[in-house]
């Protein structure tokens, strides 16, 4: 396999120090021209249309465009007398190369043969000619055949060079030269250099932390604050008070895993925790510093390797590895983890059981990362979307000076999946808009967040209408439940914990009496359903029962689960084995939930046994009564704007034969009228419930009529 690569492109250097580079670089191609005899197979056609710059850079200008026609030896004398002039640039380095490897000295150790190495791979990638005159040795070196001429050309044993690029050496462990062992190439493509390296050494540096600065940054300051994250307070003390205690000690081999959904604030925890500590946090960059691109895995790791180096001459600090998610492949193929792979094992271990500087590493997602890798993790802290009364707080502390009502403000936090990220670049989007009317800026408020969260796949839309059941006085009365609810609610109010299942016929009032239990109890509502749930992925509903209730529990939310019978059948009934495990989860979770859980369903005859011994109460919700039938249609007629109030008898008594209506049927008629503006009296509101009853399972087998007169 042959693979060519482009030279570094140069970069503006000083003109006194340019020109002994320059030299430096032509007097080491001019040595390999004549030493190697690589002269004879110095042509036109071994440049590839570079002729005049190599020509030129070699001082040889003169030759240019006469290379075929000349005879090898006037060729040779010509490269002998120049060589002889630049011969003593082969002394020593440049002055700037020598100046800049002194900064790194207490640092890098490097020994002679390496300080060789490294230097000479630098010249090779940044000057054409050098690069281009390597390349003449052939393009198809073997990692030996590699070794082996640098070794001839450095003038060094093999055994130095072989040592001095051994992979657990000091230059391949930090990735400033690396031997690319599975690949043939010429030997520019064979020594691997890293990024950045050559403009460090080659333009004049002031102190070593120049070198930091190219793979590091400092951290910004922290936008939120530790109140921000008060519903992980106990991870945050854990985190905060074990990394004050080995900053205190130096203690070596520390690491520190936070993952979790992107926008919960991983890295914002990491930045505010350094703050409180007082001490510096640096960060591994994720981009090149020249040219933006992103830079890989391999090159983060030896960015965060060599800032380990850098950064232990330091007092105290902290490194922060962002998005480590390339950094830690799942290694295991199919016949199981290579001898590569195995390798890269071992050299990961020890690096994270090296490092001299406290590590945090922060990734979105962990389930590709070899558990072999996870158990090397001192600390492991999960992140997940901040609690409704905790978004709420950040919204309104970023909408200072932006009108929000209240109720949007509320209706925004109780999206669960509103991490602070989105938050803040939202609020960032709105505050350049036209100060217009508060609706205005609602809806547009509203909008950058929904299409955010529509792109990391949350469907369910921010904007809510008014609730249907609210569009009608909400009074207990109108259910008919087979439990005094008001005592209930009592109980619930003064212990702020219970397990409760509404069980009954649909749009008995089940869902809205959840609602009021929250309003009651003045806790968040987290209201899910099944599809909200239910994953066709093997364990992910368990995953997501789970994390579910921890939430809850976290935003202390009274917790309503819909359609329970999706969850809790009967396992004696079960056909396969994630129907049981779901079942289990579920009830695991229930026995240990120390707040207020409301599950409701229509069919609690499917229900598992064992989870109806866990509910504290089993309330069953049925039609209404011929009496709350008539005091809602009063309050239906009054809030259609009917004019006949006095209802008829024979209406009355029609309504009484309806046996089947539910608080639900008032609720839909009136958004009926609402929607279509149609005819609102008596009698046209009795055909619409009359209806709404016909539509129902067993309707059709009893007759309904009634009389007008």
């Amino acid at each position: 396999m042959i693979r060519r690569r482009s030279a570094a492109a140069h970069s503006t250097l000083p003109a006194d120090s340019a020109s002994d580079i320059r030299d430096c670089s032509a007097a080491w191609c001019l040595r390999l021209l004549i030493d190697f005899e690589l002269d004879r197979c110095f042509t036109r056609a071994s440049f590839f249309g570079d002729e005049k710059t190599i020509l030129e850079a070699l001082g040889l200008g003169s030759l240019v465009g006469k290379l075929d026609e000349l005879p090898a030896a006037a060729l040779r004398k010509h490269l002998v007398q120049r060589y002889r002039k630049l011969a003593p640039r082969l002394e020593a380095w440049p002055p700037v190369i020598s100046r800049n490897l002194a900064l790194l000295h207490d640092t890098l150790p490097l020994n002679p043969a390496e300080e060789r190495i490294l230097v000479f791979t630098v010249l090779m990638h940044y000057a054409k000619s050098l690069y281009k005159t390597t390349e003449l040795f052939g393009d198809e070196l073997t990692t030996r055949d590699a070794l082996e001429l640098l070794a001839r050309i450095l003038q060094l044993s093999f055994g130095e060079v072989q040592k001095a690029l051994a992979p657990e050496a000091l230059l391949p462990s930090l990735g400033l030269v690396r031997v690319d062992a599975r690949n043939t190439y010429a030997l520019p493509g064979k020594l691997d250099l890293m990024p950045g390296l050559a403009d460090f050494l080659l333009i004049e540096q002031a102190e070593p932390d120049a070198l930091l600065n190219r793979f590091c940054e400092r951290a910004a300051p922290p936008t939120l604050r530790r109140a921000d994250f008060a519903h992980c307070d106990e991870d945050y003390r854990l985190c905060f008070s074990y990394l004050q205690a080995v900053l205190e000690k130096r203690t070596a081999g520390v690491n520190i895993l936070l993952y979790g959904q992107s926008g919960t604030g991983k890295t914002e925890f990491v930045r505010t925790v350094a703050e409180d500590l007082a001490v510096p946090l640096y960060e591994v960059k994720i981009a090149d510093e020249d040219d933006g691109e992103p830079l890989t895995g391999a090159r983060r790791l030896s960015a965060y390797q060599l800032a380990q180096r850098l950064l232990g001459r330091q007092d105290k600090s902290l490194l922060l590895f962002d998005e480590i998610e390339d950094v830690f492949p799942q290694t295991t193929g199919w016949f199981g983890p290579s001898r590569a792979d195995l390798r890269h094992k071992a050299w990961m271990n020890r690096v994270s059981e090296s490092n001299t500087v406290p590590a945090i590493w922060v990734s979105n997602a962990i389930e590709q990362i070899d558990p072999a890798y996870l158990r090397r993790f001192d600390l492991i802290l999960e992140f997940t979307p901040p609690p409704q009364s905790v978004r709420q707080r950040m919204i309104e502390r970023h909408l200072i000076d932006i009108p929000l009502r209240r109720e949007c403000v509320e209706r925004l936090a109780s999206c669960e999946r509103l991490a602070p990220a989105y938050i803040e670049r939202a609020v960032k989007v709105v505050r350049h808009l036209p100060a217009d009317a508060t609706l205005q800026i609602e809806r547009s408020f509203e909008r950058v967040l929904a299409n955010t969260l529509q792109v990391i796949g949350y469907a369910a839309p921010l904007s809510t209408c008014e609730p249907r059941l609210e569009s009608l006085n909400y009074r207990l009365d109108w259910l008919n439940p087979d439990r005094d609810l008001a005592s209930i609610l009592e109980g619930l109010k003064r212990h702020r914990q219970g397990r409760l299942c509404f069980y009954g016929p649909p749009g008995t009032g089940k869902s809205a009496l959840a609602q009021h239990i929250a309003k009651v109890v003045d806790r968040p509502l987290r209201l899910k359903r099944a599809s909200d749930l239910l994953s066709p992925y093997l364990g992910e509903t368990e995953q997501r029962i789970a994390q579910l209730f921890r939430e809850a529990a976290q935003d202390q939310a009274v917790l309503v689960i819909d359609e329970a019978d999706s969850f809790l059948r009967d396992r004696a009934s079960a056909q396969r084995a994630w129907e049981v495990t779901q079942v289990n989860e579920l009830l695991v979770q229930i026995e240990h939930f120390t707040g207020i859980l409301i599950m409701s369903t229509n069919l609690v005859e499917t229900l598992d046994g064992a989870s109806l011994r866990r509910f504290d109460f089993k309330i069953r919700f049925d039609y209404l009564t011929p009496d709350q039938v008539l005091g809602l249609f009063a309050d239906l007629l009054a809030k259609t704007g009917a004019d006949d109030r006095d209802v008829p008898e024979g209406i009355r008594t029609a309504l009484r034969a309806l046996y089947n209506l539910t608080p639900g049927d008032f609720a839909n008629v009136f958004w009926q009228v609402r929607l279509t503006g149609g005819a609102s009296g008596a009698e046209a509101l009795l055909e619409r419930l009359a209806a709404e009853s016909r539509m129902k399972p067993g309707a059709k087998a009893r007759a309904i009529g009634f009389v007008t007169s």
